[in-house]
């Protein structure tokens, strides 16, 4: 009797995907999730609410939601914030909890649908949300070029959550450099170009976070060579900062904003 094939060998041959119709469709959806994670919270959210509900009543996803024994340790979270929130009539509280336990079934069949290529497609997607974000923060540098302290925040409340989801794309542009990804030419100048976006939203710790990461990919991968370049870049961009004051946007406000951080952990 002929063994029927497992859904992951499918996934392996993409053509052999479109067998199995509503997986196809899951991960074009996931995809479609990725290109729009730099869009307002509200508007990703409702996309990501509306599949995640389409996943909880499709049979072909449905199933996977709970493929792993650990989703239900997550059910129980969702459930309990859930009942805190009603007891508080915390309604906006229980509306957000609804739209992160959508997260967390999108995320569980994704995991359920992982593979390699699906895995590196959906990543290239976030990068192309990044570039496309990084031309609007340009733009609205550009309409505020009047004031020299403006920070840029993209489409999202706050220029340091800007500045932390770009630093994620730029990390996973470095994940695909180092991985040995085709073009990698085109992930170097993404990387190089989504670091605009954080030069323009002034959210200093992004630097310091990029700087670890790469760090860390790089030993962690032994390149040894990239990681000499990597450090003599970063050791001639510290030289500049110090030849060419105000170099970096708010690098002079550094000491007051460490101590109010220490404040607000106090």
């Amino acid at each position: 009797m002929k063994r029927k094939r497992s859904f992951n060998a499918e996934n392996a041959n993409e053509p052999g995907l479109k067998k199995n119709t509503v997986a196809y469709f899951a991960q074009r959806f996931i995809y479609f999730i990725a290109l729009t994670v730099f869009l307002p919270y509200y508007v990703s959210g409702i996309i990501i609410c509306l599949i995640g509900v389409s996943f909880c009543i499709l049979p072909g996803t449905r199933d996977k939601i709970f493929a792993d024994s650990g989703s239900f340790i997550m059910l129980a979270f969702v459930v309990l914030t859930s009942i805190v929130s009603l007891c508080y009539g915390n309604y906006q509280g229980l509306l957000r909890t609804g739209v992160f336990a959508m997260m967390l079934v999108v995320a569980f069949v994704t995991r359920a649908l992982a593979t390699r290529r699906f895995y590196e497609r959906a990543l290239d997607c976030v990068v192309i949300s990044a570039v496309l974000a990084t031309i609007g923060c340009i733009a609205e540098r550009i309409i505020h070029i009047s004031d020299p302290t403006y920070r840029c925040k993209g489409l999202f409340t706050d220029p340091n959550f800007f500045g932390m989801a770009i630093t994620l794309a730029v990390l996973i542009c470095a994940y695909k450099a180092v991985t040995g990804a085709r073009l990698t030419f085109l992930y170097y100048a993404a990387a190089v170009f989504c670091a605009i976006s954080i030069y323009l939203c002034g959210s200093m710790a992004m630097w310091f976070v990029i700087f670890i990461g790469v760090f860390i990919l790089l030993v962690l991968n032994h390149k040894y060579k990239l990681l000499a370049i990597f450090m003599g870049v970063v050791a001639a961009a510290g030289v500049a900062i110090v030849l060419i004051p105000g170099l970096v946007p708010r690098l002079g406000e550094l000491s007051a904003t460490t101590d109010n951080r220490i404040k607000i952990w106090s």
